[in-house]
């Protein structure tokens, strides 16, 4: 806290999950996470405000009036920003966005960790990234080649609901949390010598997020509680960014 000296980087740490209001240098509020504002600030909490504004000009919301979604903007204006749960969204006009916006929808993982659908272009609101939240990833159908309904065609003419072979007993062996079922995630022990199997998280699965070094020693960034696939350690594969 305060002003005076230079910042660096340092270790991660973990940061809070709500975003809160930090008084900055400038004295101007910010938005960051809690325990990790990322910048140097005077004191937690929004700055004390210079005056009150009955209604600002609509030339000046742009880039300036800071939104959680589009419904904290005026009308033909759009929440936007960048990808990840660091960084402050604001209401930007809807003809100015590039590319434009479409109907054209997509699934993202929201900064509260719930997944949500949206244009594909235009979120609407901040989120973590593209895609299915951990755990809410909708389950693959399995059609075995070669089988009619779950038996194979020389037993055709049986009832293929009562004939068909038991699901295999005990959990489902996974290497990603896309072969999970929807409420489940790809679990397991740190290390590469042991299966990982499908289950529901042991703990809450967080947005902030974090490196791990894969099983094939490439670098990728997961939920610092549910990185949903085996890999051999924390922290990146290259030593010189474990530090990042």
């Amino acid at each position: 806290m305060g002003c005076e000296g230079e910042w660096a980087c340092g270790a991660p740490r973990e940061c809070g999950e709500e975003t809160v209001g930090w008084c900055g240098c400038d004295g101007f509020t910010f938005y960051a996470p809690e325990n990790c504002p990322g910048r140097r600030y005077v004191h937690a909490g929004p700055c004390d405000a210079l005056g009150v504004v009955d209604e600002e000009p609509v030339e000046a919301v742009e880039g300036n009036s800071v939104c959680q979604s589009s419904e904290d903007c005026p009308t033909g204006w759009v929440c936007a920003g960048s990808e990840g749960c660091s960084t402050l969204w604001t209401c930007v006009r809807r003809l100015r966005m590039r590319p434009r916006c479409s109907r054209h929808e997509e699934t993202f993982c929201s900064c509260e960790g719930d997944s949500f659908t949206a244009s594909r272009e235009c979120p609407g609101r901040p989120y973590l990234q593209r895609g299915y939240c951990p755990g809410d990833e909708p389950p693959e159908p399995v059609v075995a080649e070669g089988m009619d309904g779950g038996v194979p065609p020389a037993a055709a003419g049986r009832d293929a609901g009562r004939d068909a072979a038991p699901p295999p007993s005990g959990p489902r062996v996974c290497v990603r949390n896309r072969d999970c079922p929807r409420g489940q995630v790809c679990i397991g022990d740190e290390g590469c010598t042991s299966d990982w199997h499908c289950g529901r998280p042991p703990e809450r699965c967080i947005a902030d997020t974090q490196y791990f070094c894969s099983c094939g020693g490439e670098t990728f960034t997961a939920s610092m509680t549910c990185p949903g696939q085996p890999h051999r350690h924390r922290g990146s594969c290259l030593p010189e960014e474990r530090s990042r």
